[in-house]
């Protein structure tokens, strides 16, 4: 199973979804269903099928990953903005450096 790894947590990827209580476990949101309301994702359960047989469940892409990490005031989520804005001005000096 693949996996992606923000900010050394790992959230498993099933083919291009990840579970909304995945990300929500990541970010420390009690529910998986308000957290996406809050960013503004309109989700229905989606029928998946697991070991145990087929079940629903809330599934996200990439981008809706990114819409949550960007709206949430989660303490997670505020950390990853800010390194990530960190990464990008470093990025941003680099390109305006002149090269010797």
């Amino acid at each position: 199973m693949a996996s992606i790894k923000i900010m050394g947590y790992s959230l498993p990827k099933y083919g291009e979804y990840i579970l909304a209580k995945d990300i929500a476990k990541m970010i420390d949101h009690d529910n998986p269903a308000q957290m996406l309301i809050d960013a503004g994702i309109d989700k229905d359960m989606s029928r998946q099928k697991t070991n145990g047989g087929p079940q629903n469940m809330l599934a996200c892409t990439m981008t809706d990953l990114r819409k949550i990490l960007n709206s949430s005031r989660k303490p997670f989520a505020v950390k990853y903005r800010s390194t990530k804005k960190q990464v990008k001005d470093i990025f941003n000096k680099l390109n305006k450096r002149p090269f010797s």
